[in-house]
C-alpha cells in the first residue's frame, strides 16, 4: 500500500486493509489433517472450502457489494445440504453426539442468515466478518467436532460409502 493512501485515510483504514490484505493472500486450503476418513464427507468439507475461497476471491477482486449475497445464498445451501448428509450418517449409525452437532449445524446456519441480514441492510465489512468466521468456525468443527464421530466410526468398524439420501 503506498504510503499517500495510508496518510489519506489514515491509521483505522490501513489496519483494515492490512488485516484484508492478509486475510485474502493466505486464505484456506484443503490438506489431509482435515479429513474425517470418510471419502465423501471430506469431498463435501472440500466443496465448502472452495466455496469459501470462492468468497475470498470475490472480496479480492472488488466485487464484493455485487457478489457477496450470491455467493452467501450458495454457501447457506450447500452447507445445508451437507449437514442434512451428514446427520443422516450419524443417526443411522446411532451417533451419541448427533444432538450436540445439530445444535452446532443450526447456529452456523443462523449466522449466515444473520450475515445476509448485514448486507441487505448495507452494513459495512460483511465480507471480512464472514471469511473470517467461516474459516475459524469450519477449520475447527471439522477439526474438533467432525473428527470425534470420524474415530467413533472407524472404532465401530463402519465406513460410510456416500451420503443417506432421503
Amino acid at each position: 500500500m503506498s504510503k499517500e493512501f495510508r496518510h489519506f485515510w489514515g491509521s483505522s483504514w490501513v489496519l483494515i486493509y492490512d488485516f484484508l490484505e492478509e486475510l485474502l493472500s493466505v486464505f484456506f486450503s484443503w490438506d489431509e489433517s482435515l479429513s474425517v476418513g470418510i471419502s465423501w464427507v471430506d469431498t463435501q468439507h472440500q466443496k465448502l472450502i472452495n466455496l469459501i475461497n470462492h468468497l475470498a476471491s470475490v472480496m479480492e477482486s472488488g466485487q464484493e457489494r455485487q457478489a457477496l449475497g450470491a455467493v452467501l445464498l450458495e454457501l447457506k445451501k450447500y452447507t445445508e445440504s451437507h449437514f442434512f448428509a451428514e446427520e443422516r450418517m450419524m443417526e443411522a449409525h446411532s451417533y451419541p453426539e448427533l444432538g450436540f452437532q445439530k445444535i452446532e449445524h443450526a447456529a452456523f446456519i443462523e449466522k449466515l442468515r444473520e450475515f445476509s441480514s448485514d448486507i441487505s441492510r448495507g452494513k459495512d465489512f460483511v465480507g471480512v466478518r464472514v471469511l473470517d468466521f467461516l474459516k475459524v468456525w469450519l477449520k475447527e468443527h471439522i477439526l474438533v467436532e467432525d473428527m470425534k464421530y470420524g474415530k467413533y466410526f472407524q472404532e465401530k468398524g463402519v465406513s460410510p460409502k456416500e451420503p443417506i439420501s432421503g
